[in-house]
């Protein structure tokens, strides 16, 4: 190798530093396009020259390119209006998987025959979303990671106080697993020979709860998730930090053909994303009704751009009965009931039971407690033992 060709590999290596005015320029570019509201126009960034930071091994950084342009340094140029984007190595970092997640993620959401959650809250939350944060002065921090042909990359963060919600993308180069009609994180267990399914989240600082890491599929090849985190005990911090593991990758179909299986394939490797966000509870509207009836109180409604959460109290009679619940708005639509449970015991032997619901932005409600230990009424239903009318 010449000595010109080994100051090209170093000049390509090389960390670039951007003026401030432009790395401002950077953040509001990036923001518009993760949010679609600008598009790239045809021609300009080509498939082949797909950029990403791959996850940092022995406290070494190293960088991936899958296609590179003969230059001693690329700069890859995007038209965003009056705005322009500059990209090279040293900043794939903040480039995406997929440019427009949440658009692929309505588009699939709209097509489903049964759509995950209300109308409303996909814009909701790519409405107060904002990208994935990452601090330069920390090298344990990484929105993108790649490993065994499958990189992952969380691009934009939204956090109301009491969820955490954040878009998870993959691109995948095994023509089999692009057979896939969704893919799932796993994670290894202690002591355990294989993954299991779910993947792992944790928020430093606060113990947090989240359903099965799933990614569906977008594109060929290229599958997307919002993924969710609720918090267990209190609310998120104002400043929070995410760390998310996976220790393989599992394809699946969502119906198998003759002879073939519904999960068929599992890459094992190391994915680790550390990024940071920070919690915004102001767009969140709080009412404390105190409404009640039969011993039952509403004590705390909290709506927020994506969910809404209920408190209530439940004296002793009915403590560790397991209540259902059904909440009904003004109009008399129900509000889907996510996840219900006791999460405290009072003094008196009451409990206060934690109600989560899909998103709505009504001001009038009804909240329904049935006992289902009883037998049922005439209509076939569990007694009704409070029927609370509130307002927020």
């Amino acid at each position: 190798m010449g000595k010109y060709d080994v100051n090209l590999i170093d000049k390509m290596k090389a960390d670039v530093e951007i003026p401030k005015v432009v790395d401002a320029k950077l953040e509001e570019a990036y923001g518009r396009i993760c949010l679609g509201e600008v598009e790239m126009k045809d021609g300009v960034l080509p498939d082949e020259t797909w950029i990403l930071r791959k996850g940092i091994r022995q406290g070494k950084p190293r960088r991936y390119m899958k296609y590179a342009a003969s230059a001693a340094v690329l700069l890859l140029v995007l038209m965003a209006g009056s705005v322009i984007l500059y990209a090279n190595p040293a900043l794939a970092k903040d480039i995406p998987v997929l440019g427009d997640v949440f658009g692929n993620l309505r588009k699939i959401r709209d097509e489903s025959p049964y759509p995950e959650k209300d109308k409303t809250a996909y814009e909701q939350i790519a409405e107060h979303a904002k990208p994935a944060e990452i601090k330069a002065n920390e090298e344990s921090m990484t929105n993108a990671a790649e490993d065994s042909g499958i990189s992952l990359a969380v691009s934009d963060v939204y956090c109301d106080g009491l969820e955490l919600y954040f878009t998870l993308s993959a691109r995948v180069e095994d023509e089999e697993m692009k057979k896939a009609d969704f893919l799932c994180l796993m994670s290894y267990g202690d002591g355990d020979d294989i993954p299991f399914m779910g993947g792992n989240i944790s928020v430093e600082g606060t113990k947090v709860h989240s359903d099965v890491l799933a990614l569906n599929k977008a594109e060929e090849g290229e599958y997307v998730g919002l993924i969710r985190a609720t918090s267990v005990e209190g609310a998120f911090k104002e400043e929070i930090v995410v760390n998310v593991a996976a220790g393989g990758i599992s394809a699946h179909r969502a119906h198998a053909k003759e002879g073939e299986e519904l999960g068929y394939k599992t890459v094992n490797g190391e994915w680790k994303l550390r990024f940071s966000a920070k919690s915004d509870a102001s767009d969140n509207r709080i009412a404390k009704p105190g409404a009640e009836q039969n011993g039952m109180i509403v004590k705390e409604v909290i709506q927020t751009p994506s969910n809404m959460r209920i408190k209530c109290y439940a004296p002793s009679k009915w403590a560790g009965k397991a209540l259902v619940f059904v909440v009904k708005d003004g109009d008399g639509n129900r509000v889907d009931v996510e996840s219900s449970g006791a999460t405290e015991r009072t003094e008196d032997g009451g409990e206060i039971y934690d109600i989560s619901l899909v998103h709505s932005q009504a001001d009038e409600f009804t909240l329904q407690v049935y006992d289902k230990n009883e037998k049922p009424d005439e209509s076939g239903y569990p007694p009704v033992i409070a029927e609370i009318p509130f307002r927020m």
